[in-house]
């Protein structure tokens, strides 16, 4: 039941996750994992307060996990005591280990001791890196494969597959690159929505690979792709953005990931839009680093993996901008940060909505949000995480060379 619970709150299935979450703790009081799960639920809908004080008097690990994604909630010796028991209990599971640390260096953080902090996230990282095998040369062989197959040329053959809709806009980037907040800000327009992380065009990645007539692998079997699967793939991924919201003109898809994707996505869709967030390497990359996240993502978790996943990222932007025939806006964290209402007219009259003044109060829209930026959509924009890598500046190097790296 416990799996099932978190299955629906990862699934974004809020009030179904509580009602599992009930079943739970009726017929196990306490259950640690269930009131863990009830917090998430409770904080991706923005109701910290609620969530503060389920877990306030719980000292088990499930619920202190829960409760290091809020930046507001205090944390007293005896939790800590109890995370580090939990980081260094060899019997620990790696991964909750690994969470364990992570929360211990948010904690850090927010506490201004930097030093510490940053040898806790340390360890978190080092241990989720070790799940991972990703060199330098898969990451130049990635992006290698990704230029080759989506030519010019081949993207501008059959590019009437797929459906003509308008209604996706698929807004991608890095990992905490203000995805979220770009989300947050056109779900806010009267006439549009937000659907969050959307795995669909992931999946059917996955499945045109798993039946290419010729053994393809992706992204090769997009070149394998008719009329026929074009349409149909469509079709449900509109129905989808259907269950999302019946009656908006515009729906995202703010699967960051997606930036992999938009060859596959111009097939589908070829007057869709899409949305590239960028911001400050630097503080991007150590904000990634600061986290811990579902998903496979092997370059996350090494500095010096992540600054050339960075420059990967700029280098296929640069192609997708050559040879994509979808229109592309780029929107620059810091500009937004500066320029809130000016970005925001901007960002919808490339969604082609009109303007809507509650944009601007987009931290008050209630809706479910599931990302580590869960916290900060929830607030007015500010301007106190533009320079906070700063602090760390003295550990980055290995980060910082492999941003300049020519």
């Amino acid at each position: 039941m416990v799996n099932e619970a978190r299955f629906l709150r990862d699934g974004g299935f809020g009030a179904e996750a509580l009602a599992a979450c009930d079943r739970i703790l009726a017929l196990a009081p306490g259950n640690a994992d269930a009131l863990g799960i009830r917090i998430t639920v409770l904080q991706n809908n923005g109701h910290f307060d609620d969530a503060r004080a389920l877990g306030a008097e719980i000292d088990a690990l499930p619920v202190l996990l829960a409760l290091s994604q809020d930046t507001g909630f205090t944390f007293n010796d005896g939790n800590i005591q109890r995370l580090r028991n939990a980081a260094t209990d060899k019997t620990t599971e790696s991964c909750q280990a690994a969470r364990a640390w992570f929360a211990l260096g948010k904690i850090h953080h927010n506490r201004g001791k930097y030093d510490t902090a940053f040898d806790f996230f340390a360890r978190g990282n080092r241990l989720r890196d070790a799940a991972y095998d990703w060199t330098e040369a898969d990451e130049q062989a990635l992006l290698a494969t990704w230029k080759d197959t989506f030519t010019a040329d081949f993207l501008n053959s059959n590019a009437t597959m797929g459906r003509n809709s308008e209604r996706p806009v698929f807004i991608v980037g890095m990992l905490r690159s203000g995805t979220t907040l770009v989300e947050q800000i056109i779900a806010s327009q009267r006439t549009a929505a937000g659907a969050g992380e959307l795995s669909d065009i992931q999946i059917m990645a996955d499945n045109l690979a798993r039946n290419s007539p010729n053994g393809q692998p992706y992204p090769a079997c997009v070149q394998e792709l008719d009329s026929a699967t074009a349409a149909r793939l469509s079709k449900q991924y509109l129905e989808h953005l259907d269950r999302v919201s019946g009656t908006a003109v515009r729906v995202t898809d703010k699967m960051p990931g997606n930036a992999w994707h938009l060859g596959l996505i111009s097939r589908l869709f070829p007057k869709a839009r899409v949305i590239h967030c960028n911001r400050d390497p630097m503080a991007m990359c150590f904000s990634i680093y600061q986290q811990i996240f579902p998903g496979y993502h092997p370059y996350a978790y090494d500095l010096a993996k992540l600054g050339r996943r960075q420059r990967s990222h700029i280098q296929l932007m640069d192609h997708w901008r050559d040879v994509l025939p979808l229109p592309i806006l780029d929107v620059g964290y810091e500009d937004l940060v500066a320029d809130q209402e000016g970005q925001s007219r901007r960002i919808l009259e490339f969604c082609g909505l009109d303007w809507d003044a509650r944009v601007l109060d987009f931290h008050q829209t209630q809706r479910n949000v599931q990302t580590a930026s869960l916290w900060q959509v929830r607030q007015p924009i500010y301007t106190n995480a533009l320079d906070a890598w700063r602090a760390y500046e003295k550990f980055l190097g290995p980060l910082e060379k492999a941003l300049s790296a020519d």
